[in-house]
C-alpha cells in the first residue's frame, strides 16, 4: 500500500525481542501508533509472549476471525494476551447483518445448537469490528497490486464526467485503453463504498458489544 510505503518492516522472530524494545521506545518517545502483525502459528504465539512483557497501557490487541470459523484459534490467542481489557475482535467477511449470529456462530454461540461460542466462554463485554465480504480485496491485490483502500483513493474527488474526460486524454484515442481505465474507476467507486461501510462500522465500535 502507498500508505505504508517505507513505513513497514519485516522482522524475524529470533530478532523480535530486540526489535520490539526499539519499536516501543520509538512509539512512546515520538507518540506514534505502531501496528504489529504477528501472522499465525507458533511465530504468533512467540510474538505474543514477547509483547506480554512490554508496557500494556497503550497496546490494542486485535483478534480476527472469519465466517464459519470455529473458536479454537481465537480462544488460544485470547489466553496468551495479558491485558484482556484491551482486545478488539474483528469479524471478517459478513454477508448479511441480519444474519450475523448465524454467520459467526462460533463467536456469538447458540444455545439451541449447544454451542457456547467465544462470547459464552469469556463471559464479559467483548468489543468487535465488522468487516464486510467483498471480492474487491482480491481484485485490488491481484489485478492492481494494491490494497482496497489504495483502489478507493483512485476515484476520490473525481466525478464520472471528470473521470471520463481524463481517461479520454490518457487513452489517446484507444477505446480498449479507455474501457480499462473506466472499469478501474468503477471498481474504485465500489471500493470507496466498501471503505465507507467499514469506517461506519468502526465508528460504532463502542456500541458493538457482545
Amino acid at each position: 500500500s502507498e500508505l505504508l510505503k517505507n513505513k513497514a518492516r519485516t522482522i524475524r522472530v529470533k530478532e523480535a525481542d530486540n526489535v520490539l524494545d526499539e519499536v516501543f521506545f520509538q512509539a512512546m518517545a515520538n507518540e506514534r501508533d505502531i501496528i504489529v502483525d504477528s501472522g499465525g502459528g507458533d511465530d504468533a504465539n512467540r510474538l505474543l509472549e514477547l509483547l506480554s512483557v512490554q508496557p500494556q497501557d497503550n497496546i490494542k490487541y486485535i483478534i480476527p476471525t472469519t465466517v464459519g470459523a470455529d473458536d479454537t484459534n481465537v480462544m488460544k490467542t485470547y489466553k496468551l494476551i495479558p491485558n484482556k481489557n484491551n482486545i478488539l475482535f474483528v469479524l471478517n467477511g459478513y454477508h448479511d447483518l441480519e444474519n450475523l449470529k448465524e454467520e459467526f456462530l462460533f463467536f456469538f454461540g447458540d444455545a439451541d445448537d449447544d454451542i457456547e461460542g467465544v462470547v459464552g466462554k469469556i463471559k464479559g463485554k467483548l468489543h468487535y469490528l465488522l468487516i464486510p465480504f467483498s471480492n474487491l480485496y482480491k481484485v485490488a491485490q491481484l489485478k492492481y497490486n494494491m490494497t482496497v483502500l489504495d483502489l478507493a483513493n483512485l476515484s476520490k474527488n473525481l466525478t464520472p464526467e471528470e473521470a471520463s474526460k481524463v481517461f479520454i486524454t490518457e487513452s489517446a484515442g484507444d477505446p480498449l485503453a479507455y474501457r480499462a481505465l473506466y472499469k478501474r474507476y468503477k471498481q474504485s467507486v465500489r471500493a470507496q463504498k466498501l471503505i465507507d461501510e467499514i469506517m461506519y462500522n468502526l465508528s460504532k465500535i463502542d456500541k458493538q458489544v457482545a
